[in-house]
């Protein structure tokens, strides 16, 4: 939680702090819900962030030792807290099902930061994401970037080729960066991405109930189950707050009807 110390652990040693994360993440992953750990990186402060319209982030500057001793090392502890077993149905030979584990690494997400090391944002840190967390760390998970609805900065393009696979935005993507398919590089970078975020998914409860043979279901009317629920809730809430207002007015126009026969 770079950044957020009023609201997570002022005053602890940047050293003891993430041991919280690491039992959240690896307590989260063994209830089959992935976690994305943020903001990485060097993204310790939360006033001045250079993230508001206009402006264009603000530039950490550090050395690669206090980078790698200090700043990286609570994320890298999360990356490598360990692994859990996920249970999943496996087709057999004779053309059965059967109940099987496998082991897959704790922590499955990423979010970046807004703010740059050096002059580079670090959410399109070529040798941040794809040198150190991708390589060194091993990191096969979801890499998402902070907020970037005023982030301008915060480019597509420059963020999937270095090895980041989402936008977090509700603006246009296209006003910065535009995918072309018969791009081949951009192809690959695409195909890279949407590999990471299907990978974090698959390894999720996501898949309950999933099999071999299985088919994808919107649900309803392209509704998931849990929204008919809270729709189908909402629904028979709204119903019986206006039969209590009939009822209330009712009620009320009795009282005045009697109170003007009586007079």
């Amino acid at each position: 939680m770079r950044g957020r110390h009023g609201g997570a652990a002022a005053g602890l040693c940047r050293h003891v702090c993430p041991e919280r994360r690491l039992a959240q993440v690896l307590g989260a992953a063994e209830k089959g819900v992935y976690t994305l750990i943020k903001h990485f990186a060097f993204n310790d402060q939360e006033n001045h962030r250079g993230d508001r319209s206009g402006q264009f982030s603000m530039a950490t500057w550090l050395s690669e030792q206090s980078a790698r001793e200090l700043y990286l090392r609570p994320f890298e502890m999360c990356m490598k807290v360990g692994n859990v077993e996920l249970s999943y149905v496996r087709a057999t030979d004779d053309g059965g099902y059967e109940m099987a584990t496998r082991e897959f690494r704790a922590c499955q997400g990423l979010m970046t930061a807004f703010n740059r090391v050096g002059a580079t944002w670090v959410g399109g840190d070529y040798d941040l994401i794809t040198g150190v967390v991708r390589g060194e760390w091993g990191f096969d998970g979801w890499i998402i970037t902070d907020n970037a609805d005023t982030g301008v900065f915060m480019n597509a393009g420059q963020m999937i080729e270095a090895g980041a696979d989402s936008k977090l935005t509700a603006s246009d993507p296209t006003d910065t960066w535009t995918f072309d398919s018969s791009d081949a590089a951009q192809y690959r970078y695409a195909r890279e991405a949407v590999h990471h975020l299907l990978y974090v998914m698959a390894n999720t409860h996501c898949m309950n109930g999933a099999m071999p043979g299985s088919t994808y279901s919107s649900g309803v009317g392209g509704m998931q189950k849990a929204d008919q629920i809270r729709w189908g809730v909402t629904g028979v809430g709204v119903a019986l707050a206006a039969l209590a207002a009939g009822l209330i007015a009712r009620r009320v126009v009795r009282r005045r009807r009697e109170s003007a026969e009586e007079k």
